[in-house]
């Protein structure tokens, strides 16, 4: 089975974390849709697959000081299958996903709207939102496991992240945030 790294940072999931620890770091602005080149983020939604996600070339080189790339302006739409959920030492939660024919996986994540930095953003409450939804459905998430596999939509802006950034990710790195 083939995985590559997307991590959507959800905002909405179709179908709370209360901690204050530190937030992220690195890409973090980029990855909250808090960066100067947020703006040119098309949200009308492209639909996609986890497959043609997984086949993006790597644009990014410099994963800790690139700006946005042309794949992290664009709102994708995705059917796939929940297989795995953790949460991560800045409390992100890490959401492994699997296309729906291939079973090729990636990532996606959602950030603690806690977070001082997103506290009182416009997407604070989105990340609350499914965060909420998948506690709802699996529990308060810990070390990231397999959960019993639901079909679900997601919605998201794509984030390269750095290479082999934890469990369900391929040395591709592409991480998907879900707007």
């Amino acid at each position: 089975m083939k995985k590559c790294t997307i991590i959507l940072v959800f905002l909405s999931l179709l179908a709370a974390s209360v901690y204050s620890q530190e937030c992220g770091i690195d890409r973090w602005k980029i990855k909250t849709v808090r960066d100067k080149d947020a703006r040119q983020i098309k949200w009308t939604a492209v639909s996609s697959t986890v497959s043609q996600q997984c086949a993006l070339p790597r644009t990014i080189q410099h994963w800790k000081t690139d700006p946005r790339q042309t794949e992290e302006k664009q709102l994708y739409k995705i059917r796939c299958k929940i297989i795995g959920l953790g949460k991560e030492p800045d409390n992100d939660f890490h959401v492994i996903v699997q296309d729906m024919t291939t079973k090729e996986t990636m990532v996606v994540e959602i950030p603690d709207p806690t977070c001082q930095e997103l506290a009182n953003t416009k997407l604070a409450p989105k990340y609350a939102q499914a965060r909420s939804f998948l506690t709802n459905l699996y529990g308060e998430p810990g070390a990231i496991k397999k959960v019993k596999p639901k079909n679900i939509t997601i919605y998201g802006v794509g984030f390269w992240e750095k290479l082999n950034h934890g469990q369900g990710h391929s040395t591709d790195a592409w991480k998907w945030k879900v707007e």
